[in-house]
């Protein structure tokens, strides 16, 4: 028997009889737990299709590019974390000293932790630069889920979420670059575990959210300084200004114990004393020095005279900066082979990148307090290296860590513009097929955009 003919039974035997009215309910409840059910396992496979479709292409290209001998060609500083990181574990292991060679490299804070990492590898797997690099890949293949649990706690979207995860997973040179032994990937994804956990925290105020976010973010530390530094001002700033989570007392003091938790690990390690000594010196001289030295090393180069150790030379850079470290190489300029294989990517990614601005532009109006952390820390980033890289290939690897935040964005525009175009196609009046079968249309109001895509 159905539903309706359940409610038609009991509506003749009296309005106050409730007890036929309970399998509707149930029928109800019964459906929405199948539907959940299925949504659920449709995610777990698309997720599980996402993660080993992301490591096997990363194991194919890394396996190319190790095999064929052309790692030198695409990444010479692997080939550096290789030397000194083995030379770190032959010292770990007593079967050599440390040569002032190899102290420059590995007491360099800030950026000596890929040098302990591959040194740590080789001490339990031997000296096989690729197997470490299999096994990097292996972890740094979960990046894509993380961009899309990110997306989906953000606009509450499947579909922004699958986008931005097959970009994430699939986009060549996110490809490329997380195929080789190089510490690029490994910020991507401690910085993307970062701002999930911080979402979570900020969203659900549990506590030992904090945890995962917290030692993610430390371990960035040792392996690219400066891009802890913005990762702690985005969580910092944005545990402050976002009001999610409501006002509460239990929020508040969720939100006062992670930034305390926070403060407490960075004196604990020293971390203030760290930044007093980096930050001692004239930031932009340094920038400047590392620019020209980029600028002028690799054939790649641009703009070697430029000049931002001022502020008003850095401002005036800023704009070039911007346009060559998001869309150069260029494809009209030609050049080398590196160049070449990057045109397609830089093709397609010109076709995307309105539809960036689009999911940007929405966010802001919509989210915005919600993805604070995600503003933040693309703006820090991206300004910073518009005036820091001085090479092409330099930027094209490095803008990575920006790929995986503006690829939500690009999702979020794609999804909004795909549902503004039916809502906008629904107001139009259909024309009848002839004059003897009318077919008329009442027009649909578009309405203002959910929200929620």
């Amino acid at each position: 028997m159905s539903a309706s003919q359940v409610m038609t039974q009991s509506s003749r035997k009296g309005i106050n009889s409730v007890a036929p009215q309970v399998p509707v309910f149930q029928a109800d409840r019964t459906v929405g737990d199948t539907n959940r059910r299925a949504a659920r396992e449709s995610e777990t496979a698309f997720l599980k299709h996402v993660y080993l479709g992301a490591a096997l292409v990363r194991l194919l290209v890394g396996a190319a590019i190790y095999f064929s001998g052309s790692l030198e060609f695409f990444a010479g500083d692997a080939m550096t974390y290789d030397h000194f990181g083995w030379e770190l574990a032959k010292v770990w292991a007593g079967d050599a000293q440390y040569t002032q060679w190899v102290l420059t490299r590995v007491q360099s804070v800030g950026h000596n932790g890929m040098f302990y990492w591959v040194a740590a590898g080789y001490t339990v797997l031997g000296r096989s630069p690729f197997l470490l690099t299999v096994v990097q890949i292996m972890v740094v293949s979960l990046t894509p889920l993380l961009v899309y649990k990110t997306a989906r706690l953000l606009f509450d979207s499947t579909p922004v979420a699958r986008y931005a995860a097959l970009m994430t997973a699939f986009f060549p040179s996110m490809v490329i670059w997380s195929s080789m032994l190089l510490k690029d990937s490994i910020v991507i994804f401690l910085f993307c575990t970062t701002v999930f956990f911080s979402l979570k925290l900020q969203l659900e105020n549990k506590i030992y959210y904090a945890l995962p976010s917290l030692t993610a973010m430390v371990l960035i530390f040792p392996i690219r300084g400066y891009v802890f530094y913005f990762a702690l001002l985005a969580v910092v700033a944005s545990y402050l200004l976002s009001r999610y989570g409501g006002a509460t007392v239990a929020a508040l003091a969720v939100r006062l114990a992670g930034l305390c938790l926070v403060g407490l690990v960075i004196f604990a390690l020293g971390f203030d004393e760290i930044a007093k000594q980096q930050v001692n010196s004239n930031l932009l001289d340094q920038v400047q020095n590392s620019r020209m030295d980029m600028a002028r090393r690799a054939d790649s180069g641009f703009d070697a005279t430029a000049n931002v150790s001022t502020l008003r030379g850095a401002l005036s850079f800023l704009p070039r900066g911007v346009m060559y470290l998001l869309f150069a190489p260029f494809p009209w300029e030609g050049g080398g082979a590196r160049k070449l294989l990057a045109v397609p990517e830089m093709v397609v990614w010109y076709g995307l990148f309105p539809f960036c601005v689009m999911g940007m532009l929405y966010t802001a109006r919509k989210l915005f307090r919600r993805a604070l952390i995600i503003f933040l820390f693309t703006i820090q980033l991206t300004l910073f290296y518009a005036i820091f890289q001085g090479n092409l290939g330099t930027a094209h690897r490095q803008r990575t860590q920006l790929f995986v935040f503006y690829f939500i964005f690009t999702s979020a525009g794609l999804v909004y513009s795909r549902r503004k175009a039916r809502v906008q196609m629904r107001a139009i009046p259909h024309q009848p097929l002839s004059p003897a079968v009318p077919h008329a249309v009442r027009p649909a109001s578009p309405g203002r955009p959910r929200s929620s895509l």
